[in-house]
């Protein structure tokens, strides 16, 4: 699965404590591709703050597959801008001050040609966020204006993993506000 070496590369990559990474788990455990719903694992040891979006296709861009028309490749690339932002629409507190670093995506069939055929009925776009903080002990919040920016998207699950423990949540549209402190 893409997702479980992307999020395992990302995890090696800041260093986690070993007690982090089964609870980050939860992503191979709960990988229903579901319309609507997006997943967003996060993860923050010392100074790293590491975040893992997985978005179907569908709430993306409105298709699963390569795109086939001018109108289908503009809502491409403008998803693809869209996620590429260094903060991809996160932004944590600021005074925890954090900066952050180029994003690593992997766009399934948004990087294929047209003619190229996905081997799955559902595809999804998966984007890594990475920020080091200067002041992690200030991280508790981490704002978020995807809903604003995936107007398809309805539900956003949530697994947090931190040194201070670990839980779910769920945002549903409006909400903009993701606790990293329990």
């Amino acid at each position: 699965m893409i997702m479980s070496a992307f999020l395992l590369n990302g995890l090696r990559c800041v260093g986690l404590v070993a007690g982090l990474v089964p609870a980050l788990g939860w992503a191979q455990a709960h990988a229903a591709h579901t319309h609507g719903q997006a997943r967003l694992e996060i993860a923050q040891d010392g100074r790293a703050l590491v975040l893992n979006l997985t978005l179907p296709l569908d709430t993306a861009v409105g298709f699963e597959r390569a795109p086939r028309t001018a109108a289908e490749r503009q809502r491409a690339e403008q998803a693809l801008t869209r996620l590429r932002l260094r903060e991809g629409g996160f932004q944590p507190d600021i005074a925890a001050m954090c900066q952050a670093r180029e994003p690593q995506l992997a766009v399934g069939p948004l990087g294929a040609s047209a003619s190229a055929q996905a081997h799955d009925d559902h595809a999804d776009i998966e984007v890594r966020y990475h920020f080091e903080c200067a002041q992690p002990e200030r991280l508790h919040t981490l704002a978020t204006d995807v809903f604003n920016a995936w107007t398809r998207l309805q539900v956003l699950e949530v697994q947090v993993a931190t040194p201070r423990g670990q839980w779910r949540q769920s945002l549903r549209r409006p909400e903009r506000s993701i606790r990293l402190t329990r």
